[in-house]
C-alpha cells in the first residue's frame, strides 16, 4: 500500500515566529517615514516663490542707488547708445556691460534693469536649492532655497543699481560649477571654473575669494600640495584669461595694471571714512604736498571719498590717477603704522556683518531723495530723466513692500545664522566632502572678512553671502537635528533593552 505523505511546508511556515513577522514590522517603519519630495517639487516650489516675491516687490518699490551708481549706468547707457564707454578708474567691466545688454534688449528705464536682476535673483534661488539636492538632501534644499527666495538682503540687492545685484548670480553659478569640479578630474572643469571666477571678480574684485577658497579645497581634497597644484593651474590660468588683458588695458588707459584700475583704493575708505581711529600724521616726511594731502584727509575724515579726492586734485594740481595713487598710499602707510589697530577694528567689524545689520526699507526708499546720491546722476544729461523720486503710487504702497522686506531678515537670527552655517560645513567634512564642505566654509566667511578688512562693515557687503550662509545654516541644523534624533534612538534603545533584561 502506497504511504501518503502530506504536502511539504512552505519555507516561511518553517522559519521562527520571529522571522515571519520581521518583514511585517519593517514594512510599517517604512510606512511611518516621512516622504521625501522630488527634486522638480523642490526646484519648482522655491522657483515659484522667487519668482512671486520678486515681482510683487517689483511693482511696488522704486529702484534704489548709492552713490556709484551712475558710475556703472552711464558707461552702460554709452555703450548701449554707440557713444563710447566711459568707465571710472576704480569701476570693473561687467556691471556696465550688463547694463547695456539690458538698455538695448529690454529698456532704459530704470525698472527694466531691476526686472533683469530680480529674473537673476530667482535663478539664484534655484541654484541654491540645486546645491542642496546635491549636497544634503531634499528638505534642506527646499529650506535653503527658500531662505534664499524671501532673504530681505537679496531682495533689496537686485532692486539696487549695483554691482552686488549681477555679481550674486554669477557667483552661485560659479559656486555649483566649482564644487562639482573639486570632486571630479578633470583639467577642462578647473579651466571652465576659474573662467566664471574671473568674469565674477571683473564683476566685483571680491570674486577672487572664490579662487583663494578653491586652492585650499583643492589642498584638503587632494592632501598633497603636489597635486593640489596640478588640478588647481586650469583655474588659474581660466582667470588670468580674463583678468590679465584688463589690467593691461589698465595700464594702457590709466597707467596702473590692477583689475580695478587703482589697487588698494578701497582702504582709503577704510582708513579715512569708516574709521576715525587711524591717525593721517607723519612728521618725518619732508614732501610738502604729501603734508597738505594728509591734513585734507584728516579734515575729511568720516566724509565721502569723492569730494576728498576732488580736493586733492585742485589743491594739488594731479589728475584723477595721480590723486587716486596718493590717497592710496597714504592710507596704507597710515595702516601699516597702526597693524594693531587695523587687525582689532577688522575682526570687530567681521562678527558685526557676521551678525548682521537689518534692511530698513525706508533707508532705501530714501536713496533716490538723497541730494549726494542725486547730484553726480543728474549732472549727466543723457540720464538726468531716468531718476525721480518714490511715485504716489509706490508711497501709498510702501507697507505693502516693507513687509515683504520683513518676512524674512536674516539678521535678526544674530550670530546664530553664520554658527549654524559653520556647522552645516562641519557636516559636509565629516560627511566624507571636506573639499566642498571648507570651499564653501571659506567662500561664505571670506566675503564677509574681505569686505571688512578692506572697507567697512557695510549692509550690501554681505549679500553676496547671502545665498550660502543660508543652505550652510539649513545643511547644519539638519546635521544637528540628525544626530539628537539618532542619540534619542540610542538611549531609547538601551533603555528597551535594559528592560527586557
Amino acid at each position: 500500500m502506497a504511504i501518503v505523505s502530506d504536502p511539504p511546508l512552505p519555507a516561511a511556515s518553517l522559519a521562527p515566529r520571529a522571522e515571519v513577522e520581521l518583514p511585517r514590522e519593517a514594512r510599517a517603519r517604512r510606512g511611518r517615514r516621512v516622504r521625501v519630495p522630488p527634486a522638480w517639487l523642490v526646484l519648482g516650489v522655491v522657483g515659484v516663490a522667487a519668482l512671486a516675491w520678486r515681482l510683487a516687490f517689483l511693482l511696488r518699490a522704486p529702484v534704489f542707488i548709492i552713490g556709484d551708481s551712475e558710475n556703472y549706468f552711464w558707461p552702460g547707457y554709452q555703450l548701449a547708445r554707440g557713444i563710447g564707454f566711459d568707465l571710472d578708474i576704480r569701476r570693473t567691466p561687467i556691471y556696465p556691460a550688463f547694463i547695456a545688454l539690458v538698455v538695448t534688449r529690454i529698456g532704459e528705464d530704470l525698472a527694466a534693469l531691476a526686472l533683469a536682476q530680480h529674473l537673476l535673483g530667482v535663478l539664484t534661488s534655484l541654484l541654491v536649492a540645486w546645491l542642496g539636492l546635491r549636497l544634503y538632501g531634499p528638505w534642506t534644499a527646499l529650506l535653503g532655497g527658500l531662505l534664499a527666495a524671501v532673504a530681505a538682503p537679496l531682495l533689496v540687492a537686485e532692486h539696487y543699481v549695483m554691482a552686488e545685484a549681477l555679481f550674486i548670480p554669477l557667483a552661485a553659478v560659479a559656486i555649483v560649477w566649482l564644487c562639482r569640479s573639486i570632486e571630479r578630474l578633470g583639467a577642462w572643469r578647473m579651466l571652465v571654473g576659474g573662467l566664471l571666477i574671473g568674469v565674477a571678480g571683473l564683476t566685483r574684485p571680491v570674486g577672487l575669494v572664490l579662487a583663494v577658497a578653491l586652492g585650499v579645497a583643492l589642498l584638503v581634497q587632494e592632501r598633497s600640495v603636489r597635486r593640489a597644484i596640478v588640478r588647481g593651474l586650469p583655474a588659474l590660468l581660466g582667470v588670468a584669461l580674463l583678468f590679465v588683458p584688463w589690467m593691461l588695458r589698465n595700464a594702457a588707459t590709466h597707467g596702473s595694471f590692477s583689475a580695478d584700475g587703482n589697487g588698494g583704493q578701497t582702504l582709503v575708505g577704510r582708513a579715512m571714512r569708516h574709521d576715525r581711529g587711524f591717525a593721517f600724521s607723519n612728521p618725518d616726511d619732508p614732501d610738502s604736498a604729501r603734508q597738505r594731502a594728509r591734513a585734507i584727509m584728516r579734515e575729511g575724515r568720516g566724509q565721502f571719498v569723492s569730494p576728498v579726492r576732488e580736493r586733492i586734485k585742485r589743491e594739488l594740481g594731479l589728475d584723477d590717477r595721480a590723486a587716486n595713487t596718493l590717497m592710496r598710499d597714504l592710507a596704507l602707510e597710515t595702516i601699516l603704522r597702526q597693524p594693531g589697530h587695523f587687525v582689532w577694528g577688522t575682526a570687530q567689524n567681521f562678527l558685526r556683518l557676521a551678525a548682521g545689520i537689518p534692511d530698513r526699507s525706508r533707508d532705501h526708499w530714501a536713496t533716490r531723495r538723497e541730494e549726494r546720491n542725486r547730484e553726480e546722476w543728474e549732472a549727466l544729461f543723457d540720464i538726468r530723466h531716468l531718476l525721480g523720486p518714490p511715485t504716489a503710487i509706490q508711497e501709498q504702497q510702501f507697507s505693502e513692500a516693507n513687509a515683504l522686506v520683513n518676512l524674512y531678515q536674516p539678521s535678526r537670527l544674530g550670530l546664530v545664522l553664520p554658527l549654524l552655517a559653520l556647522v552645516g560645513s562641519v557636516a559636509l567634512v565629516a560627511r566624507g566632502r571636506g573639499g566642498v564642505g571648507v570651499f564653501l566654509g571659506l567662500t561664505a566667511f571670506g566675503l564677509l572678512l574681505a569686505g571688512v578688512t578692506l572697507v567697512a562693515p557695510l549692509p550690501r557687503y554681505r549679500y553676496p553671502a547671502e545665498p550660502l550662509l543660508g543652505l550652510l545654516a539649513a545643511g547644519g541644523l539638519a546635521w544637528l537635528a540628525g544626530l539628537a534624533i539618532r542619540g534619542v534612538a540610542r538611549a531609547t534603545g538601551r533603555t528597551t533593552a535594559d528592560r527586557s533584561a
